[in-house]
């Protein structure tokens, strides 16, 4: 027997703001049986601005902090 349908979504990792709607920032595939069976690219659908002084730096903050809370 087979593993079945296995839904996958990869973001690009150095993603980062500002994104235009229409810009490729990842894919969403899935597996049949261990074979890519699907694969299309993950698109913007909106335009998302570069962030304030104040969000940026909370992101410096949290961004180190973050792969203690992978997974969770």
């Amino acid at each position: 027997a087979g593993t079945g349908l296995v839904p996958r979504v990869s973001v690009n990792r150095s993603l980062a703001a500002p994104v235009r709607a229409g810009d490729e920032i990842g894919y969403v595939e899935f597996e049949l049986d261990g074979v890519v069976a699907y694969r299309r690219p993950l698109v913007a659908d909106r335009s998302v601005g570069k962030a304030g002084l104040s969000s940026r730096a909370l992101d410096a903050i949290a961004k180190p902090l973050s792969p203690l809370f992978a997974g969770r």
